[in-house]
């Protein structure tokens, strides 16, 4: 592997390599157990629950996918046609994981894709499908503390997508409402988004319907 001096793959007794990143402000973040990675990826499957209303797993965090592996294999067996998209957004993490591990099952799935940052795009189009779609995010913890920033605004989207269609759902004129706000109302919102901003996910149901506001006029 053409390591990045960020990324080094460290032997474990499985014979599965674990993952080392270099924190920017210093010291190290192991991704994966070094004894058995895929022991502990299939631990991590196994707990997400699954039922036949999943219509999406979102996982955040890849490292060298082996928990991602383990959702697909799960999927598989289970005979849901759940998507499964997962996400990484340390593009030196990114890279070790194309070189290092196979990753054809989570591809032979209907909905497998792997994406980065710029898939976000994604998340949100999922606003037309159906209100009770349900969307299952799955964090890989030490993935999810390289850029704990960065992973919570896929998050807070989760969150915005799910007001957004269950507003739409119960009320079929709120788009045209939320798309006609103008006037003072614009700096009531405005001000609001950027208190929940400051103060951070997680998101509760009002928060989210700040920021869904925030994102159908593009105030920031």
């Amino acid at each position: 592997m053409n390591a990045s001096p960020r990324v080094s793959l460290v032997p474990t007794p499985s014979g599965l390599p674990s993952i080392r990143v270099r924190r920017a402000p210093g010291g190290f973040v192991t991704l994966h157990s070094l004894q058995d990675p895929w022991e502990e990826a299939c631990r991590l499957a196994e707990a997400v629950p699954l039922d036949a209303g999943t219509g999406l797993v979102l996982v955040l965090g890849v490292g060298l996918g082996y928990h991602v592996l383990a959702l697909a294999h799960r999927l598989r067996s289970l005979g849901l046609d759940a998507a499964l998209w997962a996400v990484e957004l340390d593009d030196d993490v990114l890279t070790a994981c194309l070189q290092q591990t196979d990753l054809g099952l989570l591809f032979k799935l209907p909905e497998g894709r792997l994406l980065s940052q710029r898939g976000l795009g994604r998340l949100l189009a999922l606003e037309q499908e159906a209100p009770d779609l349900g969307v299952k995010v799955v964090r890989h913890a030490p993935s999810c503390s390289l850029a704990p920033g960065a992973y919570a605004v896929w998050e807070a989207g989760v969150a915005e997508l799910g007001a957004r269609r269950r507003l739409l759902a119960r009320h079929a004129g709120a788009a045209r409402w939320l798309d006609g706000l103008g006037g003072p109302a614009v700096v009531s919102v405005r001000e609001a988004c950027r208190r929940v901003q400051e103060a951070g996910g997680p998101y509760g149901d009002e928060e989210a319907a700040l920021l869904l506001l925030d994102r159908v006029h593009r105030y920031e």
